[in-house]
């Protein structure tokens, strides 16, 4: 059978196409990232996204036989949680950690010692 007369029967595997996308990087790109979101969303419990963005143009300004194929990988990782911090305002509009309205306590720690005799209950 001639190949170059022959009819496609359809649309080529799209798989294909990609696989000669910048020699092969772009289907690497593809793999580590796909990796790391998986690593993330894992680590988080929360859900993230891999796209892949194809952009499609002629590649002279006459002629739409040839074209350019340009790739972008988008990966969108899960934010992890942050935990908030309580602060306090002042009468001068700043943030402090203590609560400036409240009195303070002088409390001073206690020494480890141990009681001399344990006296023991009858059960």
């Amino acid at each position: 059978m001639d190949h170059e007369n022959a009819v496609p029967i359809g649309p080529r595997p799209f798989l294909e196409a990609i696989r000669e996308l910048r020699n092969g990087r772009t289907l690497d790109d593809l793999a580590d990232q796909l990796n790391t979101l998986v690593a993330v969303v894992r680590d988080t419990n929360k859900a993230g996204s891999l796209t892949l963005k194809l952009s499609i143009r002629p590649a002279t300004r006459n002629d739409a036989t040839t074209v350019l194929l340009e790739d972008e990988v988008i990966l969108k990782l899960p934010k992890p949680d942050r935990a908030a911090t309580l602060m306090f305002t002042t009468d001068d509009n700043n943030l402090c950690r203590d609560n400036p309205r409240q009195q303070k306590l002088n409390l001073r720690g206690v020494p480890d010692e141990q009681p001399a005799d344990l006296k023991k209950v009858p059960a």
